[in-house]
C-alpha cells in the first residue's frame, strides 16, 4: 500500500480506490532521513538474521487489530492499512546506519552464542508490560550472553553492555514493547559491576593532536611549495580555514562517509543569501560599523545531538562568522586570511556551478565532483602533518582542525576558560561541557602556573579564621 512515486497526498472528499496506490508521501526536506546508502540493505540483513536467531520472529510481532464504530468501507480499510504501514515503516527506519552496524555486530556474537546453546530460547515475548516471569528470564539470558562474551571473546564490560543493548533494542522494536521491568533481574547489573572492577581503570583517550592556525600559516612559506592555486588547491585551502574557523568535524565539511548521501538540507551547499533563508549555507556582508571589514557567515548544522548521536535533522543551523583580517583594499594578509581563502574558492565555484544548482550542490568537492567526506579531510590533515614534519601522522585525525580551532580560541582569551567558554561552545555548536576536551592548554600557560605556584606566599582564609570550607563549592560556575 505504500507508494514511492513522491506525489503529494491531497485531501478530497471523493477519491477512487484505484487512485489510492498512486498517492505518495508529502515531500520532505531530508528525503533519506539522513540514512546512508547501505543502511537499508544492512537493516534488512539484520531483520533476517534476528528472525533466524529467534529473537525477532514474525509471529512474535504484536499487531493490534483496528476497531470500528461501524462497518468500514473498502476505501476506509485501505487508508487505515496505508497509515498503519507508514507508521511501521518510519519506525523501522528511525535509526541511522551506525546503529544498524552496531546491531549487526551484536547479532554476529549472538550467532556464536547460539552455537553452544542451539535449543535454548534467548528472549521470551512478554504477554504484557507486567510479565515478571518473562522479564526475569530475559535478564538471565542477557547475563549468560555477557558471560559468553567475557569468556570466549575477552570483551570489556562497556562493550558487553552495548552488545546486550543492541539485542534488546532489536527485540523491543520488533514487538513494540519493553522486555525488561525495573527491579527485575538485578543480578545482571551486579554482574557488569564486577566485570568493570576486573577491567581495572579505563584507558586514556587516544592521542589526537590539534592542527592550529600557526600550522596553517606555515604552509604559505614559499620554500614548501604547498599548492594553493590549482582547483583542488584552492578548495583544500578554503576547507582547512573553514574547518579551523568553524571548529568542524571531518564530516561537517561534507558528509561523514562517501557512501552516505549528500543532503542539501543538512550539509554545506553552494547557496548564499539572506540569513532568514534556511536553504542557504553562506551569507556575505560587512561586519564592522564603518563598513570596511567584509565577513562571511557560514551556516553549519550540528551533526550530533545532546546525547552524542548523529541527528542533525531537528536542529537549526549555527552561524560561524569569518571576518577578513584587514579592511577592504588592504591585501597585506591575504595569503593567510581565512576570509580570502573561502572567497577564492567561492569565485571558482561560481564559474563551475550554475546559479539554479547551487542549493543542491556541495561546496567542498574533489576534482572528481564527489562531495568531501571524513576520510578526505583526514588525508588533507595528514598531508599537512607530513609537509610540516609535525611528527607521527597517526596522532592527527579528522577532528584535528576542530581541536586546533578550540585551542586557538582559548589561547586568544588568555587561557581564561570562563572567557572562552561562550565563544567555543557557540562556534563549535556544543550544548554541554564536552568542548573542554577539545581546547588544549598550552605548555607556556602551564609553565606560567608552575612559576606562580613556586613563588606563592599568601595565607588561606581557614588558617586565619578557623572557618572550615564546605565540601561543596560556594561559588558555582554559571551555566
Amino acid at each position: 500500500m505504500v507508494d514511492k512515486k513522491g506525489k503529494t497526498i491531497t485531501q478530497k472528499a471523493l477519491i477512487s480506490l484505484s487512485s489510492l496506490a498512486k498517492l505518495g508521501r508529502n515531500p520532505v526536506a531530508v528525503a533519506t532521513g539522513g540514512r546512508g546508502v547501505k543502511a537499508e540493505e544492512l537493516r534488512l540483513r539484520n531483520v533476517d538474521k534476528a528472525a533466524l536467531l529467534g529473537i525477532a520472529r514474525p509471529e512474535d510481532r504484536l499487531a493490534p487489530a483496528h476497531e470500528w464504530a461501524a462497518e468500514p468501507s473498502a476505501l476506509e480499510l485501505a487508508f487505515a492499512e496505508r497509515y498503519a504501514e507508514d507508521a511501521r515503516w518510519r519506525s523501522a527506519h528511525a535509526d541511522l546506519q551506525s546503529k544498524d552496524e552496531a546491531r549487526r555486530t551484536a547479532l554476529n556474537a549472538l550467532s556464536d552464542f547460539k552455537e553452544k546453546l542451539p535449543n535454548r530460547v534467548f528472549y521470551k515475548t512478554p504477554t504484557s508490560t507486567n510479565d515478571l516471569s518473562a522479564a526475569a528470564y530475559n535478564r538471565q539470558s542477557e547475563g549468560m550472553f555477557a558471560s559468553f562474551l567475557r569468556e570466549d571473546r575477552n570483551i570489556k564490560s562497556k562493550t558487553i553492555g552495548k552488545y546486550v543493548s543492541g539485542l534488546r533494542g532489536i527485540k523491543e522494536q520488533h514487538i513494540d514493547m519493553k522486555i525488561s521491568i525495573p527491579g527485575v533481574g538485578l543480578a545482571y547489573g551486579q554482574q557488569l559491576k564486577q566485570m568493570r572492577r576486573e577491567d581495572g581503570p579505563t584507558g586514556q583517550r587516544s592521542l589526537q593532536l590539534p592542527l592550529r592556525s600557526q600550522h596553517i600559516r606555515a604552509l604559505t612559506r614559499p620554500t614548501l611549495g604547498y599548492d594553493r592555486s590549482s582547483r583542488w588547491g584552492k578548495y583544500r585551502w578554503a576547507l582547512m580555514h573553514a574547518g579551523h574557523q568553524g571548529l568542524l568535524r571531518g564530516g561537517d565539511v561534507g558528509v561523514v562517509d562517501s557512501a552516505h548521501p549528500f543532503e542539501p538540507a543538512l550539509h554545506i551547499t553552494c547557496a548564499d543569501g539572506s540569513p532568514d533563508d534556511p536553504s542557504v549555507s553562506w551569507t556575505w556582508g560587512l561586519l564592522s560599523a564603518d563598513g570596511q571589514r567584509p565577513a562571511v557567515y557560514m551556516w553549519v548544522l550540528p551533526t550530533k545531538d545532546a546525547t552524542g548521536h548523529n541527528d542533525a535533522a531537528h536542529s537549526k543551523a549555527h552561524p560561524v562568522v569569518i571576518e577578513r583580517l584587514r579592511p577592504a583594499g588592504d591585501h597585506s594578509l591575504d595569503h593567510i586570511c581565512p576570509y580570502e581563502a573561502i572567497s577564492a574558492a567561492w569565485t571558482m565555484m561560481c564559474e563551475e556551478v550554475p546559479l539554479e544548482q547551487r542549493a543542491s550542490t556541495p561546496f567542498f568537492r574533489l576534482d572528481s565532483g564527489r562531495v568531501v567526506a571524513t576520510a578526505d579531510v583526514l588525508a588533507v590533515v595528514r598531508e599537512v602533518v607530513a609537509t610540516l614534519q609535525l611528527g607521527d601522522p597517526v596522532h592527527y585525525g579528522g577532528k584535528s582542525l576542530r581541536i586546533g580551532g578550540a585551542t586557538d580560541i582559548l589561547a586568544a582569551c588568555g587561557w581564561d576558560i570562563a572567557r572562552a567558554e561562550a565563544i567555543i561552545a557557540a562556534r563549535g555548536r556544543w550544548c554541554s561541557e564536552i568542548w573542554q576536551l577539545y581546547s588544549r592548554i598550552s605548555a607556556a600557560a602551564q609553565g606560567e602556573a608552575s612559576t606562580s605556584m613556586a613563588l606563592a606566599s599568601d595565607v588561606s582564609v581557614e588558617s586565619m579564621s578557623g572557618w572550615t570550607q564546605p565540601a561543596r563549592a560556594i561559588v558555582r560556575r554559571r551555566r
